[in-house]
């Protein structure tokens, strides 16, 4: 799952290789795939893209974004692999392929689902609520993210919350998924399942840095080690709540998984209160 530490990153990978590419021609639904949800018809993405030029590639939380000639944008978010290579290593099985004037190719898969679009950003505001979201709040690594804004954006003062429901639902802060947040509230010793309203300042102010550090981590370390990049190297984020790890590496105990709010949570019951 791309969340918003491997979108920076993408993005950056995407702005050195992409950038200034023409679209030659585009490939849609090789292996059709029923949860890839596209905002057009594919036909017209096989119509639309051809001959236009990758201007730049920007971030908006767990979105990437292909700016093109005209005003359009390519747009990507949630279950995604990217893999650029040349055009003879292309297989049959993506739902996406961009064949550029360099002989070279990027092909998309969609793993568990995942979404593409094609639009100019005025009727991608209008017609997409996550997109929309995505471009109107303030990055976790602006310097005008600040404590009150997060306390603001994630209603960690307002009372009938768990601390999962305010960080990581209803998209509060595009683009922190569940494998983010689980390190999140590991550095912070919360427990997802905590209700905010026994929150002392302290911990709200753990939680906060904590936001701003595991996310800055992730990017500065190429994404997280179960995750992949553009080129097939996998991040260098060795992420801390796995189940693959079984036990805390601080306490040693073995550590919880459990259903909650729509997935599963990993946890520490010693040193996460």
């Amino acid at each position: 799952m791309i969340e918003i530490g491997e979108a920076k990153w993408i993005k950056d990978q995407m702005c050195e290789l992409l950038k200034g590419l023409k679209i030659i021609r585009v490939s849609m639904l090789n292996r059709p795939h029923k949860f890839c949800f596209l905002n057009h018809p594919a036909h017209d993405f096989e119509m639309v893209l051809p001959n236009k030029t990758i201007q730049s590639v920007k971030q908006s939380g767990n979105m990437i974004r292909l700016l093109l000639d005209y005003g359009r944008e390519l747009v990507f978010f949630e279950d995604l692999i990217f893999e650029y290579k040349v055009n003879e290593r292309v297989t049959d099985k993506n739902q996406m392929v961009l064949y550029f004037d360099n002989e070279m190719a990027l092909e998309i898969k969609v793993k568990l689902y995942g979404f593409i679009q094609v639009g100019k950003s005025d009727e991608l505001m209008e017609k997409d609520i996550y997109y929309k979201r995505a471009l109107s709040v303030i990055d976790p690594l602006d310097e005008a993210f600040t404590l009150d804004y997060f306390i603001q954006e994630t209603h960690l003062n307002e009372p009938k919350h768990t601390v999962k429901m305010a960080l990581a639902t209803e998209q509060k802060i595009p683009g922190l998924g569940n494998g983010t947040l689980q390190d999140i509230l590991f550095n912070a010793k919360v427990r997802p399942d905590r209700k905010v309203e026994t929150l002392q300042d302290f911990e709200k102010n753990a939680l906060y840095e904590s936001t701003k550090q595991v996310i800055s981590q992730i990017y500065q370390q190429k994404g997280r080690n179960n995750n992949h990049d553009l080129l097939g190297k996998m991040g260098q984020y060795d992420v801390i709540m796995s189940k693959d790890r079984g036990f805390c590496p601080i306490c040693q105990c073995n550590l919880n998984e459990k259903n909650y709010l729509g997935g599963k949570v990993i946890f520490c019951p010693h040193c996460q209160k």
